[in-house]
């Protein structure tokens, strides 16, 4: 009995250690979704990886939607991390003024990462502005216009929406499904 006992013992064993789960990879393996697919079709196949983990991890650091942050690049930049609009550069557009000097803003990591610190400051600025009724439409179209315009420029205007935020959240709608 003990010997029968052993043999399916060491029979498991092997099957547990030869079998198809051995053949997997101690990390889990990605699938491409919804934010992979509209990067690599923006930014072509061989940046897509790189920039998708880069916005996940600054959304995910930050607690803004990484589509949202896609969808940014996208309108901003066109997901070309050497454009330069005034003083504004890189893939999210962040003004130098907004950097610690001699962080490079072309640099795309340092970029996503100063656009999303931005993005989460001013999406603050705008739920502390906005009636606690507002809904969460409201909150990213000031939060936008203000990434847009500078949040003092949207105020001193009224703007609470701006051509620029329209565009951004028809994207990032349009994105979602």
């Amino acid at each position: 009995m003990r010997s029968k006992f052993v043999s399916v013992l060491v029979a498991a064993l092997i099957v547990g250690v030869c079998g198809p789960a051995a053949a997997k990879s101690d990390r889990p393996v990605q699938q491409p979704d919804a934010l992979y697919h509209f990067v690599k079709e923006k930014a072509g196949s061989q940046r897509a990886p790189l920039y998708t983990r880069l916005i996940r991890e600054k959304a995910a650091k930050y607690k803004v939607p990484p589509m949202l942050v896609a969808n940014i690049i996208a309108t901003e930049s066109n997901f070309d991390p050497r454009c330069r609009t005034g003083p504004s550069m890189g893939l999210m557009q962040v003004n130098h003024g907004h950097a610690r000097k001699g962080h490079n803003l072309y640099d795309p990591a340092t970029n996503i990462e100063y656009g999303c610190k931005i993005l989460r400051e001013y999406r603050d600025w705008a739920v502390a502005r906005l009636p606690k009724s507002a809904d969460a439409r409201r909150i990213w179209e000031l939060t936008l216009t203000a990434y847009n315009w500078g949040p003092t420029r949207a105020v001193s205007r009224g703007l609470y929406r701006s051509r620029y935020s329209d565009k951004v959240m028809r994207r990032w709608s349009t994105a979602k499904r």
